[in-house]
């Protein structure tokens, strides 16, 4: 191994009397070395931009969301849910509600996605974490927590009793004639206001369960998803699996770097 190495280097330093050919080789050895080091730097780039964005996700988004295949909800008793909590390698289980919402505040409007998340929701995220001021909002009643986008373009703040935030949807059910409403309309409270990122804070904002069943009129049991937290070298494909056999319909189950494939 050392002998071609010694009789490389010995050509490498030699002096030729062909100085054409001594150029050349420090031209392509340049050319390498140029090239070597810009591919390096643009990966390192993009490794950084892609660690960079998926801290944001890793704040926001749960291990494993659980959807169904078909349809925008899907029904789950209270002895399926138990069963799905009692698998191995979860750790916690949160019931999603979650559809579009038109918000009003002060002749100022704005759409999100409404996520009504249940208590268990702090165990599979930290809510603690993205909450820049205010609290978390309480389940029993009708206060939401929104994004500091959503905040700014509606300008309104935490615990602000002068005016409450108007979330409005349409009605599932009934035809809209002339004398009837074709929306729902309730108030809410802002308790708190998160920040994650530009985009996420201007999308979402969140409720308790039960106060975003009644406005997308939704039944007890019907969920849009669940979210999963689970144990570190979980095996992903036994426990889709599991989720399949115990909630018996067509599921798709989703991790965190699938929920933020563009980045």
């Amino acid at each position: 191994m050392r002998f071609p190495l010694y009789i490389a280097s010995r050509y490498f330093f030699t002096r030729s009397k062909q100085s054409v050919i001594n150029i050349i080789n420090y031209i392509a050895l340049s050319v390498v070395l140029i090239g070597t080091a810009t591919l390096l730097i643009v990966l390192s780039a993009f490794t950084g931009l892609k660690d960079f964005g998926l801290s944001f996700s890793n704040v926001f988004d749960p291990d494993f969301r659980v959807e169904a295949v078909q349809g925008k909800v899907f029904e789950i008793d209270s002895v399926t849910l138990a069963s799905v909590k009692q698998l191995d390698g979860i750790l916690a289980v949160s019931g999603i509600i979650e559809d579009k919402v038109f918000l009003n505040y002060r002749d100022k409007n704005h759409v999100v996605y409404l996520k009504g998340v249940d208590s268990t929701y702090q165990k599979v995220i930290e809510s603690n974490r993205f909450l820049s001021s205010g609290a978390w909002f309480s389940m029993e009643l009708d206060e939401v927590v929104i994004g500091g986008g959503v905040a700014q373009v509606l300008s309104l703040g935490v615990y602000d009793y002068n005016d409450f935030l108007v979330l409005t949807v349409p009605k599932r059910s009934g035809s809209a004639t002339q004398f009837k409403e074709p929306f729902i309309n309730k108030t809410a409270l802002v308790s708190g206001i998160y920040s994650v990122s530009e985009e996420l804070d201007k999308k979402f904002m969140f409720s308790n369960l039960s106060f975003a069943r009644d406005l997308f009129q939704r039944k007890g049991n019907v969920y849009s998803s669940l979210e999963l937290k689970v144990t570190p070298n979980l095996n992903r494909k036994q426990l889709e699996e599991q989720l399949r056999a115990i909630l018996k319909t067509p599921i798709r189950m989703r991790s965190r770097m699938e929920l933020n494939a563009a980045l």
